[in-house]
């Protein structure tokens, strides 16, 4: 099994619209994969996208995965798994916001992901996550657990900022943790073709980015609205083929620099 987080301490870059088509184009049937989504935002951005927000959150008393990881489940983790499309999801709860500070208070607080999900290791070929926004105990707990990062950017010199913040945290995550952590891909979203994203380009030069972009596309934001990924949405959408590139770049160990 391999872990992968969608990853960047900011909001709005597309961080959930790549973990979802990242795990549609991971688990087509081709490809023979088994795929977990795991929807670690509070705010429940990519359970919405593949359509068990409303659901899951009409219950109150649901068991979530913010409960195993203060070791409060309610029992067997894979009765909140959802079969969403091709692949299995683990939706987001409000509880994730209640849980934070208890999280950070155990001793063993950056691990809980990594042993609450390992009796799941066998079942699937690719576990995915959507981190939170923020940098804090569940975006540690993510990269832990993961430990293979994908990075979604929008081409402004502040995703710069974001990316070499985000790269010292992963770096003390190494040392204090002695997790080792693999970013596997930088990947611009919503490319315009302007001068700045330009500049921007050539600053990412040594960085492992792929040599393709996910471009501003309206279907995108219709896919989520209507709780589905762009594969079901509009299998014949440019953006299906921009996906299956990057699974491409995840099973093949990451973008290669030379």
């Amino acid at each position: 099994m391999q872990g992968i987080v969608s990853i960047l301490q900011k909001g709005g870059v597309g961080k959930s619209t790549t973990a979802v088509n990242l795990a549609a184009a991971l688990s087509e049937p081709e490809r023979g994969n088994k795929v977990l989504l795991v929807d670690l935002c509070p705010q429940g951005t990519a359970s919405e996208h593949v359509g068990v927000y409303g659901e899951y959150h009409s219950n109150e008393e649901v068991d979530s995965l913010a409960y195993h990881l203060i070791g409060k489940g309610k029992g067997d983790l894979r009765k909140i798994i959802f079969e969403t499309e091709n692949f299995s999801t683990i939706p987001s709860h409000d509880s994730l916001f209640e849980i934070r500070a208890e999280l950070e208070m155990m001793e063993d607080g950056p691990q809980r992901l990594d042993k609450v999900l390992r009796p799941l290791e066998k079942d699937f070929d690719y576990i995915i996550a959507d981190s939170p926004p923020e940098f804090g105990i569940i975006t540690i707990n993510a990269i832990v657990a993961m430990k293979n990062l994908i990075i979604p950017i929008l081409m402004e010199h502040t995703s710069l900022r974001a990316i070499e913040d985000l790269m010292d945290q992963v770096e003390a995550i190494r040392d204090n943790l002695e997790v080792d952590v693999k970013i596997l891909a930088i990947v611009p979203n919503r490319v315009l073709n302007d001068s700045v994203t330009q500049d921007v380009k050539e600053k990412l030069e040594g960085l492992p980015v792929v040599d393709f972009d996910i471009r501003k596309r309206v279907d995108l934001k219709k896919a989520w609205v209507t709780g589905q990924t762009i594969f079901k949405y509009k299998p014949k959408s440019d953006a299906v083929e921009w996906y299956r590139k990057l699974a491409d770049v995840v099973e093949n160990g990451g973008v290669k620099i030379e």
